[in-house]
């Protein structure tokens, strides 16, 4: 599923169907309440992502703890046309929610609040030849 979503989206992004390598790497995250992921990037990739298993949360009305995707060029919040610029997106983790991104977009997961364990699966997607 991780391979053949970042094979159509390098296809429509780069609008060229060419056959190349890729390197996947991936590792689960079991987040218990508390636990959290700090603003990073995965340099050395070229696509990136997450995987929701469960969202951590019995209470299927609870906000679950979203993560957050910043905008990759902090000067941007100065432009004079903000409302043309969305320099933070959301996305609440449900299961089976699948998002990827460029591996160069900062994001983070502020402090889970969930009640049971919020299971992830994140990979990164290495494009051979690099870069």
């Amino acid at each position: 599923m991780i391979k053949e979503a970042t094979l159509r989206l390098y296809a429509e992004y780069t609008r060229t169907p060419q056959p190349v390598s890729w390197i996947l790497s991936a590792w689960a995250n079991v987040n218990q309440r508390g636990d959290f992921n700090q603003l990073h990037t995965h340099p050395g990739a070229t696509w990136s992502g997450v995987y929701y298993v469960d969202h951590g949360e019995s209470n299927p009305d609870a906000e679950s703890t979203a993560i957050h995707l910043f905008d990759p060029n902090p000067a941007r919040t100065n432009i004079f046309f903000p409302e043309l610029s969305a320099s933070n997106v959301l996305f609440k983790p449900e299961p089976g929610l699948m998002i990827l991104f460029p591996s160069y977009v900062p994001h983070a997961v502020l402090p889970h609040r969930g009640d049971r364990p919020r299971i992830s699966i994140a990979f990164n997607a290495r494009r051979e030849p690099f870069p």
